[in-house]
């Protein structure tokens, strides 16, 4: 199924009336706010201005619950099952998105942040990542950047910037 989304996005225009796009990447699993705060912050900056946002942190009840119950816990099997669709529906937001926008936490370990943003890579889809400091970012993950800042402070402009959106 998701090779088939991959191919419609492709070989498929977007129609002209469309919002731009933004994915919100940035760690979830390891960090005490499972990465809500800064997101659903700037979410509403971002609506407020005319994009279109995909948040994933309405996926933190799944976060949550997978945490809560020993049983999914013990059940490496029920796991997979619910990791594998979150990826699937992840990765679709990703290649259908015109800007990926991530939030990095130095030292924070994300291997989804890093799929997103290889995928991101792989499709050319412009990031925009968001950090403390450019030198202590992964090098692969500095491969897959296209633009870095330390603040959210013009972040509108910036991507509109990179989209070619004035």
């Amino acid at each position: 199924m998701l090779q088939k989304q991959i191919l419609q996005k492709v070989w498929s225009k977007k129609p002209f009336n469309t919002k731009p796009k933004v994915y919100l990447a940035g760690p979830m699993e390891f960090v005490t706010d499972h990465g809500t705060g800064w997101r659903n912050e700037i979410e509403i900056k971002l609506l407020k201005n005319g994009f279109e946002v995909f948040n994933p942190a309405n996926e933190v009840k799944l976060f949550k619950e997978l945490k809560k119950s020993k049983e999914l816990q013990a059940d490496i099997d029920g796991q997979h099952i619910q990791f594998t669709k979150i990826i699937r529906d992840d990765l679709k937001e990703v290649i259908t998105s015109d800007v990926i926008l991530c939030r990095w936490f130095e030292g924070v370990f994300s291997a989804g942040t890093s799929g997103e943003l290889t995928v991101a890579k792989l499709f050319n889809i412009p990031v925009l990542i968001i950090c403390d400091d450019v030198k202590t970012l992964p090098k692969w993950i500095l491969g897959c950047v296209t633009k870095t800042d330390t603040s959210f402070k013009n972040v509108v402009k910036q991507l509109r910037s990179i989209i070619g959106d004035k």
